[in-house]
């Protein structure tokens, strides 16, 4: 993996970890309660919280359960051209 890359994994991994944490705050949950309903530790919701881990989309379903929402995964247009994209035809 390229500099560039782990940079972009870090970013994609804080953008999840922001939209985690705002979802369980918005749902009113604790990291207590949510590692609970995930049969877990808050210790392991602090790290998907810290944008440190990648989670497995697994891990994604089991915390919308948890917290009574459903998980939606969306691609959409990024304002920026990836090195993967350049120079390539689009589909």
């Amino acid at each position: 993996m390229t500099k560039g890359e782990r940079l972009v994994s870090k970013v994609l991994h804080s953008d999840v970890a922001q939209v985690i944490m705002a979802a369980r705050t918005s749902a009113g949950v604790t990291q207590v309660e949510l590692a609970k309903r995930m049969k877990t530790t808050q210790t392991a919701i602090a790290r998907l919280e810290s944008g440190r881990v990648a989670p497995k989309t697994s891990t994604l379903q089991r915390f919308a359960k948890a917290i009574e929402r459903q998980l939606v995964i969306n691609f959409i247009k990024s304002e920026h051209k990836s090195r993967a994209t350049k120079g390539r035809p689009h589909d």
